[in-house]
């Protein structure tokens, strides 16, 4: 049997990031779909999410190993294998499982979608991207159609990661929550594929403050 033990699994950034941008999709996803429609932190908030995504992408390619993106986009053999629970597929591995990688490109992807069509989006009334006076009138339109429909679609997403996290917890007896919580878990199986999670807190910073350096110029063209 290949022994267990408490290992380090997530940086600190990368759990910061993870909570920061949960709390902040879910606050846009309700403000965005009441019967009152977004109020006007709904834009501010906008903006910081651009924030926290342009240090996710950063540190998905300087980070610490587990957060990399190189670390867990696996391949779609690899994918395949580890949900027919082949062989040389561990049940348990640091960082994204091969499924959970493409769940998170997936994510990240349609909140810069969200973000970046934002930007560009003017109702006519009370709310105006940042960008949306730089274009026409017909790419606002445009860009108004996506923000609405990528909403439901991010919403299906968000829904789709809390249903397999409740399956592995309740069926694969696995906890996914406690290990971004407290960066440690003691399910992942010892072996040379378990990579060493470094902080890099000077890296973070320098990230952190780009990313704070990006949300401020886009709330002061507010």
């Amino acid at each position: 049997m290949i022994p267990t033990s408490k290992i380090k699994v997530w940086d600190t950034s990368t759990r910061l990031f993870h909570w920061s941008i949960a709390i902040l999709i879910t606050y846009q996803l309700v403000t965005g779909h009441s019967e009152e429609g977004p109020s006007e932190s709904h834009l501010i908030v906008g903006y910081c999410v651009c924030g926290l995504i342009v240090f996710r992408i950063l540190w998905g390619f300087w980070g610490s190993v587990p957060a990399r993106f190189s670390d867990f986009i696996k391949s779609p053999i690899t994918v395949i294998r580890y949900i027919l629970g082949g062989s040389g597929v561990s049940k348990y591995s640091a960082g994204h499982n091969p499924t959970g990688g493409y769940s998170v490109v997936l994510m990240i992807f349609s909140i810069i979608i969200q973000v970046s069509s934002g930007l560009f989006c003017d109702d006519d009334v009370m709310f105006s991207g940042a960008f949306s006076d730089l274009v026409s009138d017909d790419l606002t339109s445009v860009a108004n159609q996506i923000h609405t429909v990528n909403s439901k679609i991010l919403l299906l997403l968000v829904s789709a990661h809390l249903i397999a996290i409740s399956w592995y917890t309740l069926f694969k007896k696995q906890n996914l929550v406690t290990p971004m919580i407290t960066g440690y878990s003691s399910e992942i199986k010892i072996n040379n594929e378990v990579s060493q999670v470094n902080e890099h807190p000077k890296r973070a910073l320098l990230f952190a403050i780009i990313s704070a350096g990006v949300t401020i110029i886009l709330i002061s063209m507010h």
